[in-house]
């Protein structure tokens, strides 16, 4: 006889008493302990209610029923009979699996038909209340072309995510997923090298402004600075040059700036983009964050200070999907593999919105403490992700893994306003008034040590900076804004 679970011929056989099925001892041990129940019943067993069974001293010689050409024949026989059944078997559970997926198909197509029928019904409903609006007003039109909320022309996009967009997302996330295992990286800085030593190196591009009011890191590490004035310059670090960015129209309200592809994105403290020459009226708070999509040169998402995110098409300026999260929002980083936003939340939590569905697919809270949260940068490993802190006269960086939901504090001397990480994510540098604090990850230990303190000769804040080189052994080079718009490059080993 076989073991049920094995199907082989049990070493130390056991019957259980609930489905009276044979056992290897071992195999259902192992499965009691996990699940309390027999393998075959479901129903409630211990180990103690197995019951052995033991060979008898005198057993019946073996019938010799393979020892001519004729039984082997016929045991070959009954096997292949057996083999048949369970093929005819299969082919029928195939059979019916195909039924049921072209019953499933037909029903997605015609909700997807529903849906279709519903936006047509939609549209020329608002082209009716269009005209109907026209006429009462005397001829005049009204501009906008979406449903008006408390007043502002407030652009609205789809409840969820479209399946085309939906797609291509998760196309291009596992894409990049690909590529980012193949490049894991190293840090270049040894757990042993103290980095204490700092450097300036001479810039021979002189600062553009008197006093800056935002700046924005695109994906190919050029930081876009903007004056009090609305003047917009692009600082350089490879050059380290500043160019003015004439296709920025001199504006006060730029919160924040990205760049899609060559598309130049826009945010606006009144809720405003714009994509290239075009205007979205995306939300009605101050866009706080504009991310960029790291492959798809269509794809960018905003999130206002409100809580309200946008996923936009910035080719046509169109919004595809919006939602709200549960509350006020400081500023927001995309996963490197396209799929994950990461909101930090005013309160300390931190809300990971799933990009295919539009769901927030995590959420982490700094629980029992009374915190702020001033910053937030996903890891380039895939499942890291660092949060900046403000708890009193206290300021800490959490590193939340991904993967459990459980977090590292790396406590700091000085504040956090902006968190740099080097290729490998094992190196965090942060950035506050007149300092940089950098903390390395030690595996052995699986714990974060701060590496070192140091005070950088400024004449105002940093406000920003980029990891220019990281490739070197035991060296790290920065290039650090002040609030001045003047630019310190550094070399720290």
């Amino acid at each position: 006889m076989q073991c049920a679970i094995s199907g082989e011929p049990p070493k130390e056989p056991v019957v259980s008493p609930k489905s009276g099925a044979l056992f290897e001892r071992s195999l259902v041990e192992a499965y009691i302990a996990e699940h309390h129940k027999d393998p075959i019943t479901s129903d409630e067993l211990s180990v103690e209610d197995l019951i052995p069974l033991r060979a008898t001293a005198y057993q019946q010689p073996r019938n010799a029923t393979l020892n001519s050409v004729p039984s082997l024949l016929s045991a070959l026989q009954n096997e292949w009979d057996a083999t048949a059944l369970e093929l005819f078997q299969l082919r029928k559970q195939l059979d019916d699996t195909r039924k049921e997926l072209s019953t499933a198909l037909y029903h997605h197509d015609a909700a997807v038909r529903v849906a279709a029928r519903a936006i047509k019904e939609r549209d020329e409903a608002r082209k009716a209340l269009q005209e109907l609006t026209t006429s009462i007003s005397g001829g005049e039109p009204i501009t906008t072309t979406d449903i008006q909320d408390d007043s502002n022309d407030i652009q609205m996009g789809s409840a969820s995510v479209p399946e085309e967009i939906s797609s291509a997302i998760a196309t291009a996330n596992a894409e990049l997923l690909a590529i980012h295992k193949s490049q894991k990286s190293k840090p270049n800085v040894a757990v042993d090298a103290p980095l204490s030593s700092l450097e300036e190196s001479k810039i021979s591009t002189k600062a553009p402004f008197k006093k800056i009011s935002t700046t924005s890191i695109t994906s190919d590490n050029k930081i876009y600075v903007t004056s009090s004035t609305g003047i917009t310059s692009v600082y350089d670090p490879q050059s380290q040059t500043y160019t003015k960015d004439e296709s920025i129209t001199k504006n006060t309200k730029i919160t924040h700036i990205t760049k899609v592809a060559t598309t130049t994105v826009i945010g606006f403290s009144n809720g405003e983009i714009t994509c290239g020459d075009s205007l979205i009226k995306a939300h009605k708070s101050p866009i706080v964050a504009l991310c960029a999509h790291p492959s798809i040169p269509y794809l960018a998402v905003s999130l206002d200070k409100s809580g309200s995110l946008a996923l936009i098409n910035t080719d046509s300026a169109e919004i595809i999907f919006t939602t709200t999260l549960p509350g006020p929002v400081v500023t927001a980083d995309i996963h490197g593999d396209g799929a994950l936003v990461a909101a930090a939340g005013v309160d300390g939590t931190i809300s990971v919105i799933d990009l295919k569905t539009g769901d927030i697919a995590a959420s982490f809270a700094n629980e029992g403490q009374n915190s702020t949260m001033t910053t937030i940068r996903f890891g380039s490993n895939g499942y890291w992700l660092f949060g900046g802190y403000q708890a009193g006269d206290e300021s800490y960086v959490l590193v939340w893994d991904l993967r459990k939901g459980s977090s590292s504090k790396i406590p700091l001397n000085y504040g956090v306003d902006k968190i740099l990480l080097d290729k490998s994510s094992q190196i965090c540098i942060v950035l506050s008034g007149g300092n940089i604090e950098i903390s390395q990850f030690t595996k052995a230990s699986k714990s974060w040590t701060t590496k070192a303190a140091l005070d950088v000769d400024v004449d105002e804040d940093i406000v920003d900076g980029v990891v220019v080189d990281d490739s070197k052994p035991n060296v790290l080079e920065l290039a650090v804004v002040t609030l001045s718009s003047s630019v310190k490059a550094l070399t720290i080993s």
